[in-house]
């Protein structure tokens, strides 16, 4: 039989678990958004820019598989429509 002291121990092993899985799903996101925005913003550099906005896709990507969060996916728009928008800028000028 379980004393409290053991099963005190093991329910704030669980919850410290949960507290650290929370922690790494809202720094992914927050990496996702973060690194979404500044590909659009440093997509307009010439060549390392399409490099910049190709990693910021992917990335996102990989945030929205891991989460599947309305965030995410957020950024996963703003990360195609700035590369679908450097890709208009590259073939019409």
């Amino acid at each position: 039989m379980e004393s409290n002291d053991e099963r005190f121990r093991k329910f704030k092993e669980e919850i410290d678990k949960e507290i650290d899985e929370r922690r790494a799903y809202n720094k992914l996101i927050g990496n996702a958004v973060t690194i979404s925005v500044c590909g659009a913003l440093l997509g307009i550099i010439p060549y390392l820019g399409w490099l910049i906005l190709v990693f910021g896709f992917c990335y996102c990507c990989y945030a929205f598989k891991k989460t599947l969060s309305g965030i995410a996916i957020l950024s996963l728009i703003v990360s195609a429509l700035a590369l679908f928008l450097r890709y208009i800028y590259a073939t019409t000028f």
